[in-house]
């Protein structure tokens, strides 16, 4: 499918993705249909404002597509679609079939359907199964039949579910918390940093150490990546598995404060507010903390 002006067509408001159709006496169906989209500001774009699918007679099935195209600012995005009755106008949505086209196949439906960094577009195809209008139906049509003409319409909408959101290192370093950590899975405060993520970036700091350490640069996007980990571990739904969080860090250490900082505004992006609650625990094994105050070491490579 080809876009022009794509980014134009991001919707900056909330709004409802709606197809009308205009269903008239005779042999013809005449329709047109308009596209928006209910979604946060910049998180997708959808590649139409219009389906037009000119006139069309009984027993015809004609389709048209869109795109559901992931904002190059967001990473995630989960949404679900809806088709609903329009106040007014007769019920169109029995004739409309949307199925997902993508090749290879994907996992995607109605209910559930995510863009993401490595697949970032996903296309469906919009079905129209013409009826026809009691009284003028052919001997041949084996569709569906409408008792009259008028105005249909069906209103698809397009939600975007918010991602599942994480828990800030002000979380992960209280006491009182303690109890939240993965300790089932062996993962305490007092863990070293390098056994979670096999890079020494901070030598012999612990989880609760990296967590509690000041600055920007790599100490800051250590104190998000440790959350990030952590919330990856803990909490249903983060849109991101452990696996990834570090695999990710691993990927950027060594390299610049912007690598850095990119890396550590992505996480960021996913705290708060905090799902979890008091929750008091054990630290951990003792850890011996390094005197070494060069915490940007480079490892060589």
């Amino acid at each position: 499918m080809q876009f022009e002006n794509f980014r134009n067509k991001v919707i900056k408001r909330l709004a409802l993705l709606i197809v009308t159709m205009l269903l008239v006496s005779g042999l013809s169906l005449v329709q047109s249909s308009t596209l928006k989209v209910n979604a946060s500001v910049d998180v997708i774009l959808v590649s139409h404002t219009a389906i037009p699918f000119g006139t069309v007679f009984p027993g015809e099935n004609v389709d048209e597509t869109y795109t559901v195209q992931l904002d190059t600012d967001n990473n995630f995005a989960e949404y679900f679609t809806t088709l609903d009755p329009v106040d007014g106008l007769k019920n169109l949505c029995p004739f409309l079939d949307l199925t997902s086209i993508d090749l290879p196949v994907e996992p995607d439906t109605l209910v559930s359907a995510t863009v993401t960094e490595t697949d970032p577009a996903d296309h469906w195809q919009v079905k129209f199964n013409v009826p026809a209008i009691e009284g003028h139906v052919s001997q041949n049509h084996d569709g569906e039949i409408v008792i009259e003409g008028g105005d249909y319409g069906c209103k698809i909408t397009i939600t975007v579910i918010p991602p599942v959101q994480g828990c800030s290192p002000g979380y992960w370093k209280q006491e009182q918390h303690f109890g939240s950590y993965p300790t089932s899975d062996g993962i305490y405060p007092n863990t070293l940093f390098l056994t979670v993520f096999g890079e020494d970036a901070f030598p012999g700091k612990s989880l609760l150490q990296v967590l509690e350490q000041g600055g920007g640069g790599l100490n800051a996007l250590g104190r998000i990546i440790v959350s990030a980990y952590l919330n990856a571990k803990t909490i249903d739904g983060f849109p991101h598995t452990p696996a990834e969080v570090t695999s990710e860090f691993q990927a950027v250490y060594p390299g610049s404060n912007g690598a850095y900082n990119t890396l550590k505004d992505k996480y960021e992006d996913l705290q708060d507010p905090c799902p979890l609650g008091n929750n008091s625990g054990l630290a951990g094994p003792s850890v011996i903390q390094s005197t070494s105050n060069d915490n940007n070491k480079k490892k060589n490579k």
